[in-house]
């Protein structure tokens, strides 16, 4: 007889777990517990403009501006940088321009050499140790 009671204890509880949701705290139907869960997740693409860019390059440094000569008297290597300048614009031949390299030191006085210039685009090559005069030619730039 203890079997019988046994085996209809073991019954009671069976069914009694049945009738509550199965066995254990999962309260989860059947056909819940047969369908795995998956996440899904999109992966994130760039776009077509971020994916050609690149990480920005370090700017170039500005080019320092080409120096320039205006009238006046000026010092190669303290006033201007050594160099072959030219005018900027043809001189007028009616201006009267006139241009001439001098020892640095002699008040003009060491004339190495001069121009009066009647037209085109003049060109000087400047040293250090020099003096540059130049009157009505217009402003001359450094091209070498």
């Amino acid at each position: 007889m203890r079997k019988t009671i046994v085996g209809a204890g073991f019954l009671a509880l069976a069914l009694t777990g049945i009738a509550c949701g199965g066995a254990g705290s999962d309260s989860k139907t059947g056909a819940e517990k047969a369908a795995p869960s998956v996440a899904v997740t999109d992966a994130v693409k760039p776009s077509a403009s971020q994916a050609a860019s690149k990480p920005a390059a370090p700017a170039k440094p500005a080019k320092p501006p080409i120096p320039t000569i205006e009238d006046g008297t000026w010092t190669v290597g303290s006033d201007v940088p050594a160099g072959t300048y030219r005018t900027v614009e043809k001189v007028d031949p009616s201006a009267g321009c006139y241009w001439s390299i001098t020892k640095t030191g002699s008040n003009g006085a060491n004339i190495i050499q001069n121009d009066i210039v009647s037209g085109g685009l003049p060109r000087v090559t400047l040293k250090k140790g020099q003096d540059f005069e130049t009157n009505r030619c217009g402003v001359w730039q450094k091209i070498g």
